[in-house]
């Protein structure tokens, strides 16, 4: 009880804090700062146990088990918390919690480990913990609470968390890592994710100001890290606005890449007041003169709508899309331009596509777990009822060779040609 009702004075007093500084247009907090004030608050509370229980005929804490309180609601209150302590462990990419005592950690090597030690005492501890850091550890103040049961949230460079309460059996949460941090096509060749060849044809679309980009797979197939990478090739002065419902890119650098503006979805508050939707920033961005647009994910017609209105008009762009290929990718954003306030039919969806689009980068996990680009399909025209493709590469699953398909379209052999990029390489077949 002690520990509960500390932990809620502190947490109550840095998110009391963290909301003075959005209304003041301050940075948040440091973390020493966050210590600081945490220490003052942890202070005055245990006197003020102290003063109750000697009142009523107790004793005083002793200093070992004042020492235990201490830690424990630092642990739940500043920071990343009872997570900190894995998350020093490189190799972890993901730890996942479908209950407070039940959590599992996900590990760069394939391998997933059912904690023994209970980070969390109770459900509402845990509940509690989740709402702390989403009023105090990102970009923007975010609910959790039974009016707002659903969290996805960008915690510190590289972590992106998402939660649940309410509508699930269990408050629960999963919170991911980019691992590889800012990398570039050559890391990524390295690490086998693509052939030489593709690697250059990606270099030289990003040289391009004539490109339209969908790098499209499942759930941590890579599409963010071979964004990143992607991104890295642009030169230092490329003007480039990221868009993001929730930030995780983390694409500005004030050395190799200044010219970026990074934004972020808003969220309404409690009285449904103040959101700023990531469509909406779409279109306040074209007035930001960019040398590329980059849309994080489409997912839904808000989203779709008005960043392929951009692609169409000829922005140099890219985004990404959650499909199991290429071509359902294409299928996957026809879905969502038939949809909402702008519905279009399917076949002018999918002429509006083809406009839009130059190529599709499809990724996925091998069966060794590895991150790879197993297709990279051209946009080639449209039949009257869909976009037609052209399959240039695609990665045979039993053998692992990545093969080339077909030549590109002449007006993209033209244009990457313009960009320095010779498709001899693609030659009839690599590795």
């Amino acid at each position: 009880m002690l520990v509960t009702a500390v932990t809620r004075a502190v947490q109550d007093a840095l998110e009391a804090d963290a909301t003075e500084r959005v209304r003041a247009g301050k940075p948040p907090l440091a973390r020493s700062g966050q210590e600081a004030l945490a220490y003052k608050v942890l202070s005055a509370e245990l006197q003020r146990h102290d003063a109750e229980r000697l009142g009523s005929g107790g004793a005083r804490l002793t200093p070992e088990m004042e020492q235990s309180v201490v830690d424990r609601v630092l642990a739940l209150s500043v920071g990343l918390g009872p997570v900190e302590l894995l998350l020093a462990d490189e190799s972890v990419e993901e730890i996942v919690a479908s209950r407070f005592d039940l959590v599992f950690v996900y590990r760069s090597d394939g391998s997933v480990e059912h904690l023994d030690e209970r980070l969390w005492a109770s459900e509402q501890e845990l509940e509690a913990w989740l709402s702390h850091l989403a009023r105090t550890a990102g970009r923007t103040e975010r609910q959790f609470n039974n009016q707002v049961p659903l969290l996805v949230m960008r915690l510190g460079e590289g972590l992106r968390l998402a939660a649940t309460r309410d509508v699930s059996q269990h408050v629960s949460f999963a919170l991911r890592r980019n691992t590889l941090g800012k990398v570039t096509l050559s890391d990524l060749l390295g690490l086998g994710m693509m052939p030489a060849a593709v690697a250059e044809l990606l270099a030289a679309c990003l040289r391009s100001t004539e490109i339209r980009l969908v790098f499209s797979g499942p759930t941590g197939s890579g599409k963010s890290t071979l964004v990143r990478a992607c991104l890295a090739e642009l030169s230092p002065m490329a003007r480039v606005v990221v868009i993001e419902d929730t930030a995780e890119l983390d694409f500005f650098d004030p050395v190799l890449h200044p010219n970026v503006e990074s934004w972020e979805e808003r969220l309404a508050n409690n009285e449904g007041e103040g959101s700023i939707s990531s469509g909406s920033q779409v279109k306040h961005a074209l007035r930001y003169r960019p040398d590329w647009l980059v849309f994080g994910e489409v997912r839904d017609s808000d989203g779709a709508v008005p960043m392929l209105k951009a692609m169409t008009h000829g922005q140099s762009s890219l985004t990404t899309v959650h499909a199991a290929s290429a071509v359902g990718a294409l299928d996957k954003l026809a879905l969502y331009l038939g949809t909402g306030e702008d519905r279009l039919p399917p076949e002018v969806a999918h002429n509006q596509l083809r406009q839009a689009i130059d190529f599709v980068i499809h990724l996925d996990r091998g069966s060794d777990g590895r991150r790879v680009v197993v297709e990279v399909t051209e946009v080639a025209g449209f039949d009257g009822r869909r976009c037609t493709t052209n399959s240039i590469v695609t990665r045979d699953p039993a053998t692992g060779e990545t093969v080339t398909l077909n030549r590109l379209e002449q007006h993209h052999r033209e244009r990457l040609r313009r960009a320095g990029f010779d498709d001899s390489v693609l030659g009839g077949g690599f590795r």
